[in-house]
């Protein structure tokens, strides 16, 4: 553990002086031409040197994680929405970016943390009885989908047996289907067991109330079938699900089921659409925070202190920092319609008797409200459907890919159970 993280350390050193490189380029640029401008007889206007400052101050705090402790984890502290901004797919003929370089990287040493023999019970580095319960859990599922060999029939296998593992769906033979199992289980199983973020987001993150300690926050969840660019506030205004990128979408779902299970046609479609529909509901509020008001919106003594953007970091620490309540009082608040109690102690496999907080207050009570105007069924099979959809192994994948596309997503999960 000590030799990976100097290895993280040397790897952030490197990054941190190629950056400090390209910043030093760029104020030499602006400097030449500045000077250009001096000698011309041309001075830029306050206001605007005023905008360029805001901007670029801006740019730098959206890419900070201000949630972060600098002491414990400074390049998540300096970097740790950098992700959140620069997702682009590269050209065939382009160099790789910094970040692919680093998920490269991270990819790399979280392999080698499945595969390394696991230290003895009274090791310096060993773990502890809960944590080694769940990095044992972490490898089972690792080795057994490094082991699916690249063929139709060995998936379909796989993807079945996670299937009745999770109480089954109805219109499955032989899934398993238990028809009591309350879908809030199976989320916090496939949570607990695979590092799923399903339905509703749940992070583990500085208590910022206090300023000590970690503490959980709900939002909005990673995965969703929809692709992102068509899954928010903004893409569904004014859109319907029967529009061509939802209904290719769900013919996607459709086919899937078909090859996955057998499933018949009829009884596929009619199931991908009402999963699609479930989520087409609650794609209409995720990023809703996200969006910026326009300026008539605040006080004239605000308007005259940005002349740039707002900084989201700052306006989601605000959120953060409102008032916790314990799950027993979050449960009773959203109408005993998602017992977030029940939720965290399947995760957690223990009690949690502290205050939670929300991060996205509106997308969570957008949730509860679309889940009870659901039928269960329907909510339990889009879990299961978005849990399998992600676990899925490509047949045309080479085996050499896939224990690298078999290490789990969810990297906040990897290191609460590896340490």
């Amino acid at each position: 553990m000590r030799a990976t993280r100097s290895a993280w350390l040397g790897f952030l050193l490197e990054l941190l002086l190629l950056f400090e490189i390209q910043v030093c380029d760029v104020t030499e640029a602006r400097q030449n031409h500045m000077n250009r401008m001096q000698m011309s007889g041309n001075f830029p206007d306050s206001r605007e040197e005023q905008l360029v400052r805001q901007k670029i101050a801006t740019d730098v705090q959206k890419y900070m994680n201000l949630s972060a402790d600098p002491c414990t984890d400074f390049f998540q502290y300096a970097c740790g929405q950098w992700r959140r901004y620069h997702k682009r797919q590269l050209r065939p003929d382009e160099l790789s970016t910094a970040q692919q370089l680093m998920e490269t990287k991270i990819s790399e040493q979280l392999q080698q943390l499945l595969t390394q023999p696991l230290p003895t019970q009274h090791h310096p580095n060993g773990y502890s009885g809960p944590s080694m319960t769940n990095v044992r859990k972490v490898r089972a599922f690792y080795e057994s989908c490094v082991a699916v060999e690249a063929n139709a029939g060995e998936r379909r296998r796989f993807l079945m047996k996670i299937l009745k593992d999770n109480g089954g769906l109805r219109n499955v033979p032989n899934s398993n289907w238990q028809h009591n199992r309350q879908w809030v289980q199976t989320l916090g199983e496939l949570r607990r067991n695979y590092g799923l973020d399903i339905l509703l987001g749940l992070e583990i993150d500085l208590n910022l109330q206090t300023m000590k300690g970690n503490t959980i926050y709900f939002g909005e969840p990673k995965l969703t079938i929809i692709p992102a660019e068509h899954c928010n506030a903004l893409a569904t205004r004014g859109a319907q699900v029967r529009d061509e990128v939802y209904e290719l979408v769900q013919q996607q779902v459709t086919e899937n089921l078909r090859d996955w299970f057998g499933m018949d046609t009829g009884e596929a479609a009619r199931f991908a659409g009402d999963i699609i529909r479930f989520e087409f509901e609650l794609c209409k509020q995720m990023g809703e925070q996200d969006i910026q008001k326009p300026e008539e919106e605040f006080p004239p003594t605000i308007q005259t202190q940005i002349y740039g953007a707002r900084s989201r970091t700052g306006q989601e620490r605000l959120r953060r920092q409102k008032g916790g309540m314990t799950l027993t009082e979050l449960t009773s608040e959203m109408g005993n319609h998602l017992d977030f109690k029940m939720l965290v102690e399947v995760i957690l496999e223990s009690q949690y008797p502290s205050q939670v907080y929300l991060r996205s207050p509106e997308y969570v009570k957008h949730v509860v409200r679309t889940i009870k105007t659901n039928n269960r069924i329907t909510v339990g099979g889009y879990i299961l459907y978005v849990a399998l959809n992600e676990l899925n192994q490509p047949p045309e994948e080479a085996p050499s890919q896939r224990a690298r596309q078999c290490v789990p997503g969810d990297a906040t999960s990897l290191s609460a159970s590896f340490g």
